[in-house]
């Protein structure tokens, strides 16, 4: 999970969790609240894989190569 972790994904993850339990208790303050915060997370996520794909872009322009990581089962 090291590369998930340095562009920020656990926190998209958990404010997904806590928007469900607010959608669970019926809470419209807290659900538009936490759909800010979602929204906020997943930008800088968004923007961070971005640059890595341009990153990656450069790199192979350069002649260089991209190793390919093999999917991960979520099951595991």
């Amino acid at each position: 999970m090291g590369s998930s972790c340095s562009i920020g994904a656990p926190k998209v993850k958990s404010a997904c969790v806590v928007f469900q339990n607010f959608c669970q208790e019926k809470s419209t303050r807290g659900c538009l609240r936490c759909l800010q915060q979602m929204k906020q997370e997943f930008a800088l996520v968004k923007s961070k894989l971005e640059a890595l794909f341009e990153l990656e872009q450069q790199v192979v322009a350069a002649g260089g190569s991209i190793h390919k990581m093999q999917p991960i089962n979520p099951s595991d």
